[in-house]
């Protein structure tokens, strides 16, 4: 069985699956079987498997061709697939395949050496060889895989992308697009009510983000629940139809919003006040360095006032 493999190569290496390379390890053999079938190996073309990691498709893939080339980033897996590989015709890189000269690889290997004329085994990694275990293999141009190259062009733009200001220019897109459409102002107004509708049933649930809460107050500040409802209420009695959605206020329903609205307030406040103090405690114990972990609600106002604040520190 492939996941009991797994589970004794990871614990003879003291290893695990590490998040940040996106790592997740295929123990269905026939999941790797198909996928080892479906590849079709032209003659005198080598073939390059990225992300091998523990090398259950490696070896069947080893199998089809004599030049197989296999790009690691993690150091201890490449390490481990060249001595598993040695003597096999597969060639471990150790590299981030971003930052692989594609055309070099293809061209031929970092020293020039060609399959027949390497005697050892050697791990290549984008500082030079260690010489641990791998297999040999020249290959082909570059410019017989455009289509690759591009793959490998559009992953290294893809990573410059500032998702957080990609999110804020979709928002905004579709801010421009609702407001042109909305034809009049209770149009206008029916839009404010879903926004609000939205936001209030986030702050009921308690999963308001801080930007979303701001927006919130923003949004509420002059058209709240009150103004909600009897706007709605109006346009259903100038229908004269959908009585059956009339909206009825429950008794006590503002000390429910200000309650609500008091759990974000009084989050925030403790936010900035753990902020001061882990930066006071810090200055007064000489530490430089410290590891904070923190989730929901609190780590995007941690982060902003920790960024605020040590700037001013």
């Amino acid at each position: 069985m492939l996941l009991e493999e797994a589970k004794s190569v990871l614990n003879k290496l003291h290893l695990s699956a590490r998040k940040k390379f996106g790592q997740n390890f295929m123990v269905n053999e026939e999941v790797l079987h198909a996928a080892a079938e479906a590849v079709e190996v032209r003659s005198g073309e080598p073939l390059l498997e990225i992300g091998p990691g523990l090398g259950f498709l490696t070896r069947l893939l080893a199998k089809k061709t004599d030049r197989l080339i296999a790009i690691e980033k993690d150091r201890a897996f490449a390490a481990h697939l060249a001595k598993t590989f040695s003597g096999q015709p597969v060639k471990i890189i150790e590299a981030d395949i971003l930052k692989v000269d594609i055309g070099s690889l293809f061209a031929g290997d970092a020293g020039g050496e060609s399959s027949s004329a390497r005697s050892s085994n050697e791990v290549t990694n984008e500082h030079g060889r260690v010489p641990q275990a791998a297999g040999p293999a020249p290959w082909g141009r570059s410019n017989s895989y455009p289509e690759l190259s591009k793959y490998f062009q559009y992953l290294k733009l893809s990573k410059k992308i500032e998702a957080k200001g990609v999110l804020k220019e979709i928002k905004s897109l579709e801010t421009q697009v609702f407001d042109s459409l909305a034809a009049n102002s209770d149009e206008k107004t029916l839009l404010l009510c879903s926004k609000n509708i939205s936001y209030l049933y986030k702050l009921f649930d308690l999963t308001l983000t801080p930007e979303e809460f701001d927006a919130y107050k923003s949004s509420t500040k002059d058209f709240g629940i009150t103004e909600l409802t009897g706007f709605l209420n109006k346009k259903i009695m100038d229908l004269q139809k959908y009585y059956e959605r009339t909206i009825f206020l429950e008794p006590g329903y503002e000390a429910i919003v200000q309650k609500s609205e008091e759990f974000y307030t009084l989050t925030y406040q403790r936010d900035i006040h753990f902020v001061k103090e882990a930066l006071k405690k810090m200055e007064e114990s000489g530490e430089q360095k410290a590891v904070l972990i923190s989730g929901g609600y609190h780590t995007p106002n941690l982060k902003a006032s920790f960024t605020k604040w040590m700037s001013l520190w």
